[in-house]
């Protein structure tokens, strides 16, 4: 059976070791997509802060699949706001896919998942930059995924409603207008 066709991909380091970082970009539909495997430190850091420069790309668009990261430090946190400033000056867009786990806590405590769009899995990151869709062409057109629910435990609507956020709801949930409880 014929599968579609293979996007253009390299390795953006060395196999990672115990304690190591893997960086795979790929690069499909206009969309460069970096996966990551291992930890993001401060030891592996520069690693991602080279895989994610944007520098050469006009409007680029990444997507970071975090589905294997197993650690990520204060190291980490600033290589990612510091390429989704550079990103979106560049008028692209930065999503991290998948973040799990202790990552996504972290990401959660520092308020980077209010900064950079994070997505469950990495076809819901991947979908609204396919060239097909442009479902977010002017970031103040942006429209509520239906996937991101959230329920309201009060008997009525109002200003003290509590609202109840799912594992996979958690790291998107703001951007649907949901309250977000830390």
């Amino acid at each position: 059976m014929a599968g579609p066709p293979r996007p253009n991909t390299e390795q953006a380091g060395p196999t990672p070791q115990v304690g190591g970082l893997s960086v795979v970009a790929a690069s499909t539909d206009g969309v460069r997509l970096l996966t990551l495997t291992g930890e993001i430190d401060h030891h592996t850091s520069d690693q991602l802060r080279q895989a994610l420069d944007v520098s050469d790309a006009a409007r680029p668009h990444v997507v970071v699949d975090m589905r294997d990261v197993t650690f990520m430090d204060s190291s980490g946190i600033h290589v990612l706001i510091t390429a989704h400033q550079a990103v979106t000056a560049a008028g692209g867009r930065l999503r991290l896919a998948a973040p799990t786990g202790s990552v996504q806590r972290v990401l959660q405590l520092t308020g980077v998942d209010n900064l950079i769009d994070c997505y469950p899995t990495l076809r819901q990151a991947l979908t609204p930059l396919s060239p097909s869709l442009r479902l977010f062409a002017d970031p103040a057109s942006r429209r509520t995924d239906t996937a991101w629910k959230t329920y309201d435990t009060s008997p009525r609507p109002g200003p003290n409603a509590r609202h109840v956020h799912t594992a996979a709801e958690t790291c998107h949930s703001t951007r649907a207008g949901a309250v977000k409880a830390r």
